[in-house]
């Protein structure tokens, strides 16, 4: 490390870098330039770039618990009153509807996508998209078991279309993921598609 200087450095103490102390951030005094002799004791240990991942990392937490709470909020308010269950606090203490176990499923199915169509759910700053399943409404709740986080226009489908259909679509997305993994590999094989759309686009209306 370079102790002094213009181009003094600081090793990160979280990713082991060695960076200019510029890309630390000052450890306090406002943002004041002090003369002391080893200016990295004025800087913070960790560099800017870990510091900023975590302080995204810990927003995008404090997001997800408050989607996990409202979630298990609204369908214990809504299981209670079907006579499901006696109180809301059940679903985490006897159906296991840990706030943690919560969190981590979301992320898994934004980082996954939707387990139905396995489409990208949202992006990290939106996540409206992701609702939660209760997969068959006349058994227990048990988290482990009858819950699943979906894109929220699978999950509409799911309980708008009958069992035949939506076993059906959901062979079909088997299909289309499979032509599109091919398309991918030899799209050489699948030139004739493009022509066909510019045909589609020239041929006369009447």
């Amino acid at each position: 490390m370079t102790e002094s200087g213009p181009l003094a450095t600081k090793r990160c103490s979280n990713c082991g870098g060695e960076y200019l102390l510029a890309f630390f951030r000052h450890s306090g005094g406002g943002g004041r330039v002090d003369h002391s002799s080893d200016k990295r004791q004025l800087h913070r240990d960790r560099c800017i770039g870990c510091e900023s991942t975590i302080e995204r990392s810990e927003m995008l937490d404090r997001q997800l618990r408050r989607k996990a709470t409202e979630a298990r909020r609204r369908h214990g308010k809504r299981l209670q009153e079907l006579g499901v269950i006696r109180k809301r606090d059940d679903l985490e203490t006897v159906f296991g509807w840990s706030l943690d176990k919560m969190v981590d499923d979301i992320k898994r199915t934004i980082g996954e996508g939707c387990p139905y169509c396995t489409l990208p759910v949202v992006s990290e700053d939106d996540f409206g998209r992701v609702t939660l399943e209760i997969l068959n409404p006349d058994h227990s709740p048990y988290y482990a078991t009858n819950v699943r986080w979906c894109c929220s226009s699978c999950n509409a489908e799911k309980h708008r279309l009958s069992t035949d259909d939506w076993g059906a679509r959901q062979t079909m997305w088997r299909r289309w993921r499979l032509n599109e993994a091919r398309r991918e590999s030899d799209p050489l094989a699948f030139a004739f598609l493009a022509s066909n759309r510019h045909e589609e686009k020239t041929l006369p209306l009447w």
